[in-house]
């Protein structure tokens, strides 16, 4: 059996303007979660990141191409990374999240817009909506209001303990409907609903990372 995670929620009013408007709110968090994450990793230093450069071409390249060897270059590798120029800062971040699909600087995340039985859901992908973070207020903030339902679901393991086993059930049975054919068949995501894509809007936020820091 292939597993299933469907991080996903019901909209209580039916309504796709309440998408759009959890859309339109959830975009300065984005941006600022993507700012925080740049803000951390550019404490950083060259050396620091080497053990996520698995590939190894990049951060080489930037070995050879920006400092070549010696001490200058043990100097420099020891400083932060919000320290470098701006064209060798954008040039280390977006290397660095090619090379690292699940490293700290991950953005890809995306939401979704779905009908079911003249249902709407909304799905995410990439958020940390159920952490402690301002996504999970906000979605908290949103189920306590009656904005959402929630609707996750997931079959590699047991039911959460408030959840009954007919909802747990009939929850695997509406994303079995959604995705007929499961993760490893035909269904995805863009083929059930419409999304929208938080990490298109990524690399812009890096040019303008090294400019804030730049101007500061």
């Amino acid at each position: 059996m292939s597993t299933k995670i469907f991080n996903a929620y019901r909209v209580c009013d039916n309504k796709i303007e309440t998408v759009f408007k959890i859309k339109k709110e959830l975009e300065p968090l984005y941006e600022k979660w993507v700012h925080e994450n740049l803000d951390q990793f550019g404490h950083q230093s060259l050396n620091d990141i080497k053990g996520y450069m698995h590939k190894g071409y990049v951060f080489w390249d930037v070995v050879n191409r920006y400092l070549g060897y010696g001490q200058e270059a043990k100097k420099t590798f020891s400083t932060p990374i919000n320290k470098l120029s701006e064209y060798d800062l954008i040039y280390v971040l977006e290397g660095f999240i090619k090379q690292n699909e699940n490293g700290p600087l991950n953005f890809d995340a995306s939401m979704g817009l779905i009908e079911h039985r003249g249902l709407i859901y909304v799905q995410f992908f990439g958020l940390p909506d159920r952490s402690d973070s301002a996504f999970g207020k906000y979605f908290k903030k949103l189920i306590k209001n009656r904005i959402i339902i929630d609707r996750h679901y997931q079959n590699q393991t047991d039911r959460p303990d408030d959840i009954s086993d007919e909802d747990w059930e009939k929850r695997g049975d509406i994303w079995d409907e959604i995705y007929p054919g499961g993760w490893e068949g035909y269904s995805t995501p863009s083929q059930v609903g419409f999304w929208h894509e938080f990490f298109s809007r990524a690399i812009y936020i890096l040019h303008s990372y090294a400019e804030k820091r730049d101007k500061a």
